[in-house]
């Protein structure tokens, strides 16, 4: 299991997807992760992982973004204090 930490730089979302970007702690390299693809969109953990995203984009909060070594896909999604 991977962890990312790091700022949402943008959290695209449409019927059957949702992806964001991470621009890592301390760095400028950027990150995209799959926040679900093909479903019929987001709901439970999904969806309220999708709002933290949003929030901490609007907020310019950092996340910590856990996901399977090697894998874009999404697992956890924590928000960290400002």
């Amino acid at each position: 299991m991977a962890v990312t930490i790091g700022k949402v730089q943008y959290v695209k979302v449409g019927d059957d997807f949702g992806f964001v970007e991470i621009r890592h702690q301390g760095s400028t390299e950027v990150e995209l992760f799959i926040i679900w693809f093909f479903t019929s969109g987001p709901g439970g953990p999904i969806g309220f992982w999708t709002l933290q995203l949003m929030l901490a984009l609007a907020r310019n909060l950092t996340v910590e973004i856990t996901h399977g070594d090697q894998s874009a896909f999404i697992e956890q999604v924590k928000l960290r204090a400002a």
